[in-house]
């Protein structure tokens, strides 16, 4: 007799997927560089935590590849080093661009992920229509976690009960530990 081992895969899929605007305009003028390199960081980040904890991850970014010449880059949810290592790569190659609005691409982006799936948007600053992009997400059934890299947060998230963070500098990415991904 061989002994046998049956592994299950969760019935659950915990899916995240993480939205990064590069949209230029989006992006003050005299903090543009430092800013976009801090959200690039950011989503390299939590993609990495994620992806190291067995979890689905995807990326979209409104940025410009200048590889393929395309905008926006969208890469699904899925498993695995080999998952991760091509969205790090989309990471490394993604250049700030002309893009359409952030929350129409947003709704865009989220519309084929699976209910109960979390989106982590990671923007400079809170566009002035973000509370009904926010609270769209949450009617869909997604978890939504919000990172700034330039902004103050008004509290619109917090008054929806979404964890917000504001981080501006590469050595304050530690505290993303600190959000309920």
């Amino acid at each position: 007799g061989e002994l046998l081992l049956k592994q299950y895969e969760p019935a659950i899929a915990l899916e995240t997927m993480v939205l990064l605007d590069m949209a230029e305009d989006d992006y003050a003028l005299h903090r543009r560089y430092n800013a976009s390199e801090v959200a690039v960081t950011v989503a390299a980040s939590v993609l990495s935590h994620l992806a190291g904890m067995q979890q689905a991850v995807g990326l979209a970014a409104n940025g410009h590849d200048p590889l393929s010449g395309t905008a926006p880059l969208t890469l699904p949810p899925g498993k695995g080093q080999a998952h991760l290592i091509g969205a790090l790569d989309v990471l490394a190659r993604v250049e700030m661009g002309k893009a359409e609005p952030v929350v129409e691409w947003a709704r865009r982006v989220t519309a084929g992920l699976g209910w109960g799936s979390t989106v982590v948007l990671v923007l400079p600053a809170e566009p002035d229509d973000l509370t009904p992009l926010l609270l769209h997400l949450q009617r869909a059934g997604f978890s939504v976690v919000l990172v700034l890299t330039q902004g103050t947060p008004s509290g619109a998230a917090e008054r929806l009960g979404i964890p917000v963070t504001r981080i501006q500098w590469e050595t304050e990415v530690s505290e993303l530990a600190n959000l309920r991904v």
